[in-house]
């Protein structure tokens, strides 16, 4: 039984060594050691008397050597603990895993170590380039992202420059255009306080101007119907011509009296009208306004006359007072 114990222990390290993809890490193998020993201890119990006597000589010597080890001071380490520091020593050291009879190697077993390193090195070496790769390929990507950013943000503190220069302009032509137009309230402001004792003085005058302009607009409405009847009688075939005479004459004799008249200097006018307007409507015609042409703009002429001289003789008034 002990002879097959001692040749399965190996045989369990020889097949965690041999895995293909993944090596067996130092725990899982200390604890398979620590399982063969438990086996190892059970097998023991259950041999004859005789190895019984042979273990407990040996566990005496043990003990013995434990008794010395602390009579000369030095520190008792225990069996679980002296097995791990040989693991890692043997793997430090590059040999085989520790056994109690032994050193246990195989040639083999070491081959398919040094393989799977190898591949891990490849793989460890492929994934790190891959990574390199894509961590160049990514900076790339971010600088030039970054100098386009950058790019269109110089285009954008440009524009806003250009903006603000034109505010900047603007804002100092609007308080140049604001000072221009204090500077002409205050001229007219200036001016308004200057006319202001002017004001009733114009606005007497021109109530005293009111009655001269209505004796002339009454004159120019009597007149303007004594011409429609002259005309009338000028285009009829009926009425003789001494009846158009008598009503010129009395025209012109109350032109030349009437102040007014005299003012607006209508007796020129008159003549005028009764020398040269010989305008008539058709034959048929009812309405008497449609006859005569120069009439009409002499009429008129008198009544922009009419409003001249009052404006005239208002200035003429305010510059005497």
């Amino acid at each position: 039984m002990a002879a097959i114990n001692v040749i399965w222990v190996p045989i369990v390290f020889i097949c965690a060594l041999c895995r293909p993809h993944t090596p067996p890490s130092p725990a899982a193998i200390m604890v398979k050691l620590a399982k063969a020993r438990e086996n190892q201890s059970d097998s023991k119990k259950l041999a004859p008397a005789p190895k019984e006597v042979e273990e407990d000589s040996e566990d005496a010597e043990l003990s013995e050597d434990e008794e010395e080890e602390e009579s000369s001071g030095e520190e008792v380490v225990s069996p679980q603990k002296k097995g791990q520091e040989e693991y890692h020593t043997a793997i430090k050291e590059g040999g085989g895993f520790p056994h109690k009879e032994g050193w246990i190697w195989s040639r083999e077993s070491q081959k398919e170590i040094e393989k799977e390193r190898e591949v891990f090195r490849q793989r460890t070496a492929d994934f790190q380039r891959d990574l390199e790769a894509k961590y160049h390929t990514m900076i790339s990507e971010n600088r030039r992202a970054v100098a386009q950013l950058s790019l269109e943000l110089e285009k954008e503190q440009n524009r806003t420059t250009s903006y603000r220069e034109a505010l900047i302009s603007q804002g100092r032509k609007l308080v140049e255009e604001k000072k221009l137009l204090e500077q002409e309230r205050a001229r007219v402001m200036q001016e308004k306080r200057q006319l202001q004792p002017l004001r009733s003085v114009y606005q007497s005058c021109l109530e005293e101007e009111e009655d001269w302009q209505r004796r002339a607009r009454l004159l120019l409405k009597d007149f303007e119907e004594a011409l429609t009847e002259r005309q009338s009688i000028y285009c009829s075939l009926v009425f003789p011509r001494t009846k158009r005479w008598d009503l010129e004459k009395s025209l012109l004799v109350r032109a030349s009296v009437d102040p007014v008249a005299a003012d607006l200097q209508m007796v020129t006018g008159l003549t005028d009208i009764f020398k040269h307007d010989t305008y008539c409507a058709d034959v048929w015609n009812s309405n008497r306004r449609r006859n005569g042409r120069l009439m009409w703009l002499y009429l008129k002429y008198w009544e922009l006359v009419v409003e001249l001289r009052k404006f005239q003789r208002v200035e003429k008034a305010i510059l005497e007072k």
